[in-house]
């Protein structure tokens, strides 16, 4: 029955969106293909069958697509927003590394060492 498959299928999308973000890139690069390849599952068991699906559970699936695409489009915004974070931070980290070591090497001159 396409209609058991498809419930323990939103039950697995359920428990995925429930895991609470990390900050790490890892965590994102483990979490989005699970959480695409579980989008395509649900969206490949829906159209088995679809004149067969009781109403309830159509609209139950599509609403469960519907929010892990949001999910991951979420994810995928968050990763990118780690990303550029990332790029600010070590090019300020740069920036401060370059005027304190102009100033230690004009220190250092100021004194002829």
């Amino acid at each position: 029955m396409p209609e058991n498959n498809l419930i323990e299928l939103m039950a697995q999308a359920d428990s995925l969106r429930m895991i609470q973000p990390e900050g790490s890139y890892e965590w994102f690069d483990e979490i989005l293909p699970k959480a695409r390849k579980l989008l395509q599952q649900i969206q490949r068991e829906q159209t088995i069958d679809p004149d067969c699906m009781k109403t309830k559970i159509f609209n139950q699936v599509r609403d469960c697509c519907d929010t892990l695409s949001n999910w991951i489009r979420q994810l995928e915004r968050t990763r990118d927003e780690l990303e550029k974070q990332k790029g600010q931070i070590l090019k300020n980290e740069m920036n401060r590394l370059s005027i304190h070591n102009g100033a230690y090497s004009s220190f250092r001159g100021f004194f002829g060492k």
